[in-house]
């Protein structure tokens, strides 16, 4: 059972946390507000498991799923995840905070729909409070492992044009005969031969 660190009012103290309540809060509305954070105090989560895309987790014995829209890797995304493991997260991070709803949606094993359910808001606030306390997970809920992260981080191998391997023949096909014996006297020091 997961219980809520708070106890009243707002859940989530750091800028991330506070922003993902506010965008999960509108999805749920005014009544899922409510029910969400009561069930989520009462301890009806089970269990919360952060996935790449999405949170499941299971709440009253029902399997509640919340799923996040993908994201490319920010710039500079290996120094904020590292940032972020070391418990911070500074503000150029925001995109990893959904936008709108439209970047969110839920499922639940309940008969209960339209939804989002009880058991989908109270998932909610106990993934606030983890995002809170570890903001690596929005890394995850967004698609982004580290190998993505640093992938895009690494600096692209630089390309050396090699002119003794480029086949004259291609070249003054696609230059013709005089551009291309220009352009090998320019980085070869010698004109083509033509004959073959």
């Amino acid at each position: 059972m997961i219980l809520l660190r708070s106890k009243r009012g707002g859940v989530g103290t750091n800028w991330w946390a506070v922003a993902l309540r506010e965008r999960l809060e509108l999805l749920l509305g005014a009544e899922g507000v409510r029910r969400g954070k009561a069930d989520a105090r009462a301890g009806t989560v089970a269990s919360l498991t952060p996935l790449p895309l999405r949170a499941v987790g299971e709440v009253s014995g029902f399997t509640a799923e919340v799923s996040f829209t993908s994201l490319p890797a920010p710039e500079g995304g290996a120094a904020l995840l590292a940032r972020a493991a070391s418990g911070e997260l500074p503000r150029e991070a925001a995109p990893l905070v959904p936008e709108s709803v439209t970047e969110i949606s839920f499922s639940c094993s309940c008969s209960e729909w339209p939804g989002p359910c009880r058991h989908v808001a109270a998932l909610c606030y106990v993934l606030v409070e983890a995002v809170d306390a570890d903001p690596t997970h929005l890394f995850t809920l967004r698609g982004l492992g580290a190998e993505e992260v640093a992938t895009a981080d690494a600096p692209a191998p630089a390309l050396r044009f090699a002119p003794e391997l480029v086949d004259a023949r291609h070249l003054a096909g696609a230059l013709g005969e005089q551009q291309a014996d220009v352009f090998a006297r320019f980085y070869t020091g010698r004109g083509i031969s033509w004959e073959a």
